[in-house]
């Protein structure tokens, strides 16, 4: 397995382990987007690999960024509540998620904004996380 498919396959698996109950859009994957009703929208965002050492290995750092939509004129506390239980579920002691050789750890998860997004109340979650990988897979 590749570090690239590792690395998308350990994020896609934090963010199943954070059992969100909303339907979820991840990119370039089938997705109707409902009516009337909140959903997320998942989009990692992936650094380019920086060499650590000469031994081989580089490191990725990296954003998933969650964006909860709600319906307009809703509140702003579904957002929130979505960012605690992604902070709940993603290990933030610098324990891993792990997919075949590549381990995620998650550095920080936080809402970064909130504000109208069309007819939806968009709340931007941003998890920071970096990831050790052998440069020559």
């Amino acid at each position: 397995m590749s570090n690239s498919v590792g690395l998308r396959n350990a994020l896609i698996q934090s963010v199943l382990d954070a059992s969100i109950s909303l339907p979820t859009a991840w990119p370039n994957a089938p997705f109707d987007t409902p009516n009337g009703s909140p959903w997320v929208r998942i989009t990692p965002m992936n650094a380019t690999p920086t060499p650590i050492s000469f031994s081989g290995t580089d490191q990725i750092d990296g954003i998933l960024q969650i964006d909860v939509f709600d319906v307009e004129n809703s509140g702003d506390m579904l957002g929130y509540e979505i960012c605690d239980q992604v902070r709940r579920a993603f290990p933030l002691d610098g324990s891993a998620t792990t997919s075949g050789d590549v381990s995620v750890r998650f550095k920080s998860v936080a809402v970064k904004g909130q504000g109208e997004d069309g007819v939806w109340y968009k709340t931007m979650i941003e998890a920071r996380y970096y990831s050790y990988v052998n440069r020559n897979d």
